[in-house]
């Protein structure tokens, strides 16, 4: 599955890089699926959740959408100005949906992407929503229930065609 960066003009952040997981063209029968990333990573974070082997039947029948939130773009520059807030990273994210014209998808965040889509999901575009919450302590109990979790967010997408 071909990956294809789209440099996506906004309203408040300026250009968001957007990499697209699958072919556009491919579109009919197939689940949009946008995502965002959490603080300190970026779309390569999701790319290599998509590209695991469990993912295998969800990612042939999915293109997936991966935002790059503004600064963390591999070798970014310092960002200059004042940094777009959640709120308005969140609004630029019908920005994304209007440059692909789409029409419905599940959103899916981490961590901070997390917080990010929750500030977007008023938008009727969006028909699902997963959010995955980051630990920074790592317990076995904890890590566990997160594992868990997404085996149940993997077992929805396979079934939900």
């Amino acid at each position: 599955m071909s990956i294809q960066m789209v440099a996506v003009q906004s309203h408040n952040c300026g250009v968001l890089h957007v990499y697209v997981q699958g072919n556009l063209e491919e579109r009919n029968g197939k689940t949009i699926i946008l995502t965002c990333h959490d603080i300190g990573t970026n779309h390569k974070t999701f790319i290599r959740f998509v590209n695991h082997p469990s993912m295998a039947d969800v990612k042939n029948k999915s293109i997936f959408l991966h935002v790059c939130v503004p600064g963390q773009e591999d070798n970014a520059a310092d960002f200059i100005g004042d940094f777009p807030t959640l709120d308005q990273i969140g609004e630029d994210l019908t920005c994304v949906l209007d440059k692909f014209d789409v029409k419905s998808c599940i959103v899916f965040g981490e961590g901070a992407g997390a917080n990010i889509i929750c500030r977007f999901a008023v938008s009727p575009t969006i028909s699902r929503i997963f959010f995955a919450s980051s630990f920074l302590v790592m317990d076995s109990y904890l890590l566990m229930r997160r594992k868990n979790s997404i085996k149940q967010v993997l077992f929805f997408l396979e079934n939900s065609s």
